[in-house]
């Protein structure tokens, strides 16, 4: 995916500061860094909750990172994904479809494009139109 990474802690027994991995573009004009937490469930019913993203969250926002990313190998309680939502500068969510898009390589397809919006309010009276299509924005 483009990214250098660090795995945090050894196993489930080390500590890991809510972090299991720490990520940063190899390549970019703007450097960054991301903070990964994975979440395993052995139950495919089993969904992860808001507590993991608040958790994560103030991770973020307590350290150097500037966004995080949660990944299960379920999906995300409608909570979870709300505290989510509420921070789309500091959090992403990724689910179990978002990992099968990635062992086929969809890394960036229209699903994680459509989170941009269609305009940006930048003050009072200035509004950016950001064009639909990713190709536009590539």
């Amino acid at each position: 995916m483009g990214f250098g990474v660090e795995r945090v802690g050894g196993h489930s027994f080390h500590k890991d500061g809510g972090v299991d991995v720490v990520a940063w573009p190899n390549v970019s004009e703007f450097p960054f860094l991301m903070a990964v937490q994975a979440k395993h469930h052995q139950s495919p019913q089993r969904k992860t909750g808001p507590s993991a993203v608040r958790e994560l969250l103030g991770v973020v926002q307590g350290g150097p990172f500037n966004i995080g990313v949660l990944v299960t190998n379920t999906t995300f309680t409608p909570d979870a994904v709300w505290v989510a939502e509420h921070h789309p500068l500091l959090m992403r969510l990724r689910d179990i479809y978002a990992i099968k898009r990635w062992l086929q390589n969809g890394f960036l397809d229209e699903y994680d494009w459509c989170k941009i919006p269609e305009q940006i309010h930048i003050c009072p009276g200035v509004v950016i139109q950001l064009p639909k299509s990713r190709r536009l924005l590539l």
